[in-house]
């Protein structure tokens, strides 16, 4: 609506808080905790916890990532070694998927984890 000067007329203040509330820009948070970690995850040190206890350090160097796995109490195959990662997603109140470097015969290994429950990024 314009007035008689060919102005736009402000917006009543009832609609100007409705496009604030509706906003996408007012619901964006900074990158300050991390909720999922995959191929689209910044290059950084990362560790998430799962149900079972286990404790996983994620490193990813651009192409270059890898996996430590760490658990007294249940044991696979290459614990607590550097493990190369194909693909990773992992997120928060889900099982977590790891496609690695074959650990024994075939083209990979694909390791499922019990449900995460945190992810936190390492300084």
């Amino acid at each position: 609506m314009e007035n008689e000067n060919n102005h736009p007329e402000p917006l009543p203040a009832e609609l100007l808080e409705k496009i604030a509330y509706y906003s996408d820009a007012q619901r964006r948070i900074p990158f300050t905790e991390t909720h999922v970690l995959n191929l689209t995850t910044p290059d950084g040190h990362y560790e998430f916890y799962t149900e079972s206890v286990s404790k996983y350090q994620v490193t990813i160097n651009g192409d270059d990532r890898s996996v430590v796995r760490i658990n007294d109490a249940h044991t696979l195959r290459k614990d607590a070694q550097s493990i190369s990662l194909y693909d990773l997603k992992i997120a928060v109140g889900s099982s977590g998927r790891l496609l690695l470097t074959p650990l024994g015969e075939g083209i990979v290994t694909i390791r499922l984890t019990s449900r995460v429950k945190t992810i936190v990024a390492l300084p």
